[in-house]
């Protein structure tokens, strides 16, 4: 796994962002290798073989997603 400093090098431009701005894009990687990767073809092609499929892979990866905001920004904001 990626520390902190590692992932502001990684991204350029990213050298001021804060450490709360860093444990956001932390918690948005891991989402998105840990639940978004593993259904991508549920997403790709999948609106033309199961659209019920694509829809609901759509609706679960949207809501991983708005969670992560709601809880960072209740500890953040």
């Amino acid at each position: 796994m990626l520390s902190i400093s590692d992932l502001r090098k990684k991204y350029l431009g990213a050298s001021e962002a804060t450490d709360e701005d860093m444990q956001i894009v932390r918690a948005v990687r891991e989402y998105v290798d840990g639940e978004i990767m593993p259904r991508r073809r549920d997403l790709e092609g999948g609106w033309h073989r199961d659209e019920k499929l694509a829809r609901d892979t759509f609706e679960k990866v949207h809501q991983g997603l708005v969670d992560i905001k709601k809880r960072d920004c209740w500890k953040i904001c």
